[in-house]
């Protein structure tokens, strides 16, 4: 075998990406598939990944098709520019295409009814040109997880992760908005340099902070946080520290988004396949 090095690494790399995407191919054609779309912001910069979902072998399989950036904004036009892109070179037909699993952004949405080619021409509003960022989107609510495209048989699929995140979400700001920010104030606390040594050397849990765009975060956060009740009893000032009552929300907010955590899991699996029961 040919060594390895920089001046050719490349060219290894192309050859490798080319009989693996043949035997994707082959793996595809004539093939009911699923199709998975979603993007991701960092450092100025957006891509749309594909994923392909085929049942092969007796078992469900996922499949990147590609990770494409989005030149300008991400407008459902732009983002089923790319998709129609990328089924085209897997010679993926419309056919074969049985659902488009989306989040609940308009422009995704949009996207969808698109690539059938059966968005509305009435609509007074410019639809095309939704633009939803990750982190900024509005997001809706717009009946059932399934909406079948009128005219075609694709079928778009609202993430029923997603969808429960957006709960979650709701439930968060309006059972009691301060708390979230409380228990993050607190947790910021124990991971200064000081706190974290004394909490590494008592073997207890690392104090992790949320993050606005990963699911199940704050719950997360507030887990642990509740596992450093005492440690934060013993080592922070009562000024610091949470109250009683905020201890006791913390807890309760915990129990109650367990059984949503436990569910976020289960839908992520790779193998959960789309049917009547999944989305009940």
């Amino acid at each position: 075998m040919q060594k390895i090095t920089s001046a050719n690494i490349m060219q290894f790399a192309n050859e490798k990406c080319g009989k693996l995407k043949s035997s994707i191919l082959d793996i595809l054609s004539g093939k009911l598939i699923c199709l998975k779309i979603d993007t991701a912001t960092r450092s100025n910069r957006g891509d749309l990944c594909v994923n392909a979902q085929i049942f092969l072998r007796d078992k469900i399989e996922i499949i990147t098709l590609a990770m494409e950036e989005i030149q300008g904004r991400h407008t459902a036009d732009n983002i089923r520019v790319i998709m129609e892109k990328v089924i085209g070179s897997y010679d993926i037909k419309k056919e074969q295409i049985y659902t488009v699993t989306t989040d609940d952004g308009r422009n995704f949405i949009k996207a969808v009814e698109l690539l059938a080619e059966t968005a509305s021409h009435d609509d007074n509003d410019d639809d095309d040109d939704i633009d939803d960022d990750d982190e900024t989107a509005s997001y809706v609510f717009s009946g059932n997880v399934l909406k079948p495209i009128i005219g075609d048989h694709i079928i778009s699929v609202k993430c029923a992760a997603h969808t429960l995140q957006l709960a979650v979400k709701v439930f968060l700001e309006e059972y009691s908005p301060g708390i979230v920010s409380s228990s993050r104030r607190v947790v910021k606390i124990l991971r200064t340099p000081l706190m974290r040594l004394k909490v590494r050397d008592q073997n207890l849990v690392k104090p992790q902070l949320d993050v606005l765009t990963r699911w199940s975060s704050t719950y997360n956060m507030m887990g642990r946080l509740c596992q450093l009740r005492d440690f934060c009893a013993m080592h922070l000032r009562s000024s610091e520290n949470l109250s009683i009552d905020e201890w006791k929300l913390v807890e309760s907010i915990v129990a109650v988004l367990a059984l949503p955590h436990s569910l976020t899991l289960k839908l992520q699996e790779s193998r959960f396949i789309f049917s009547k029961q999944s989305t009940q």
